[in-house]
């Protein structure tokens, strides 16, 4: 029994390493405040301490997660505001950057990166909000539209909107030829694959 015990401890030492910065950068999407989006994803880590035995079990943590980080951040809004929230104001105001990760990333030059980091973050917020959550957190279309309330096309729709202006900025900056756009999709997910 010990060792089960150790064994999750280890896992939900992980699970916060792999998972605490991108639900907090989440949860300022929705509370627009560095400190209560920190402590919301605290919250939210607490509770799954608590349930560790059921939790080490769901197949999908990450959907998981965002689904409780956003839960978890509305049910706070909504108790100290009492009225609606759009929580996809002022994500202009969070920097994703792009980290090259290993030998193969580094290929891509530092120009291209820069480009592709300026037209995410060129991108409208909500659609802005859908590509990060795809490309950055790998979550499912159905995911993404589950923890946003959604449609599945409404994501699938926002994707291919983002990939279309990424393609344009890249193109106005020659850094993608035009001949190259009929392929962009293929293109671009090669790129967001190493990048993410």
């Amino acid at each position: 029994m010990r060792e089960h015990n150790e064994f999750l401890v280890n896992w939900f030492n992980r699970l916060v390493e792999s998972y605490y910065a991108r639900l907090c950068d989440f949860s300022f999407y929705v509370v627009h405040s560095r400190e209560m989006a920190e402590e919301i994803v605290d919250d939210v880590f607490m509770k799954v301490w608590d349930r560790i035995d059921e939790v080490y079990h769901i197949e999908n943590i990450t959907a998981y997660l965002f689904r409780a980080v956003k839960n978890t951040a509305l049910n706070y809004l909504e108790s100290k505001y009492r009225h609606p929230v759009d929580f996809f104001d002022n994500l202009s105001e969070i920097f994703v950057p792009i980290e090259m990760k290993n030998p193969e990333e580094e290929m891509i030059s530092g120009q291209l990166m820069a480009a592709i980091s300026e037209a995410i973050q060129a991108l409208p917020e909500r659609c802005k909000l859908i590509f990060l959550l795809a490309k950055e957190n790998g979550l499912k279309y159905r995911e993404i539209a589950d923890i946003l309330g959604l449609s599945e096309k409404t994501v699938e729709n926002q994707i291919s909107i983002a990939l279309k202006k990424i393609s344009e900025q890249l193109q106005k900056g020659k850094l993608l030829s035009k001949g190259r756009n009929k392929g962009i999709s293929g293109f671009l997910s090669s790129v967001f694959v190493i990048f993410f």
